[in-house]
């Protein structure tokens, strides 16, 4: 059975009714012979997950922490602040090593993070932060269309 055959079969069968040419775009790698369906795939637009759901995107931004404790960095993260449905920020105090924001386990590694229309801002604690001073933050942004 042809690609666009089989997704007009899937389409039917879990909405019930025959989809438009442009509802079926991107769909095609997901429906092939096994060898398509093999490695990594991708979307340009937004992407919903069930019915019903809100179409999201996510975006990686990386950044580096402030130089001294009690100080505060900005990450730009060019979207529209109010479409960014949440986010996972973390600093790498050593190489694969992580920690959490508010993290007080271990002396000197919290950090705080807000943000704002334009910016993640990623707050050292003002006397627990000397271990995450300069450091790689990333964030995993999870936004709405």
């Amino acid at each position: 059975m042809a690609t666009k055959e089989k997704l007009l079969n899937l389409y039917q069968t879990y909405e019930g009714r025959t989809p438009a040419d442009d509802e079926l775009k991107g769909w095609e790698g997901f429906v092939g012979d096994d060898a398509a369906l093999a490695g990594n795939k991708g979307f340009a637009g937004f992407t919903a997950l069930g019915t019903g759901n809100v179409q999201i995107k996510i975006k990686n931004v990386n950044g580096t922490t402030a130089a001294a404790e009690g100080e505060t960095a900005t990450v730009a993260h060019g979207l529209t602040g109010t479409k960014i449905l949440g986010a996972t920020v973390l600093v790498e105090y050593a190489s694969g090593g992580y920690v959490p924001p508010s993290d007080i386990s271990l002396a000197g590694y919290t950090f705080d993070w807000s943000s704002d229309g334009t910016n993640f801002n990623i707050i050292n604690h003002a006397t627990n932060s000397e271990n995450i001073l300069n450091k790689t933050v990333k964030i995993l942004i999870v936004y709405s269309e």
